[in-house]
């Protein structure tokens, strides 16, 4: 994984291309995330796959995050694993969050889903809300039903204002 090392620039950009999944394992985690993307969609609009330019000391790079969405005046940034990776909110944390921190000018908070979890997985959360509140924040969805959102009326009125500007491409949340 790279290291950031003194963050100079962070913007939305057009879309790159990535590599084709080889693996039947990796097809099937493409999959899952789809299916998070649709489960987390019936709540608010989401960016999937969106792609950011920066530049630190190492020169200039890109990053797209599995999954960007509004919440409340935030946004979550998830990466999303059939099976729970402690590397996955480490690239959070010290990759994909600053840059889309700074691309957005926008607090940003970190986020695993995962389907299955193993021996070395924290405590999950059950509902969106509960896991980005976690210190290791983790939501465990197996795939079947809904994804618990876990917010009141208000909130969720304020949410869905903020997901039809993320909707309508860049907006003022700057995603």
């Amino acid at each position: 994984m790279r290291v950031l090392s003194n963050l100079r620039y962070a913007a939305r950009c057009k879309a790159q291309s990535l590599p084709k999944p080889r693996t039947a394992w990796a097809r099937a985690g493409i999959r899952y995330e789809l299916n998070v993307v649709k489960a987390l969609a019936l709540f608010v609009p989401v960016l999937h796959n969106p792609w950011y330019v920066f530049e630190d000391d190492h020169g200039a790079s890109y990053i797209s995050p599995d999954i960007v969405l509004p919440y409340d005046s935030k946004l979550i940034v998830a990466e999303c694993k059939l099976t729970y990776k402690p590397e996955a909110i480490v690239k959070l944390r010290r990759l994909y969050c600053p840059i889309i921190a700074m691309a957005t000018e926008k607090p940003v908070l970190p986020l695993v889903i995962t389907k299955n979890l193993n021996p070395s997985a924290p405590e999950p959360g059950l509902a969106l809300s509960i896991a980005i509140g976690l210190a290791e924040p983790l939501l465990h969805w197996t795939g079947k039903g809904s994804i618990g959102w876990g917010i009141a009326s208000a909130e969720r009125s304020e949410a869905d204002g903020d997901a039809s500007e993320l909707a309508s491409g860049l907006s003022p949340l700057g995603v």
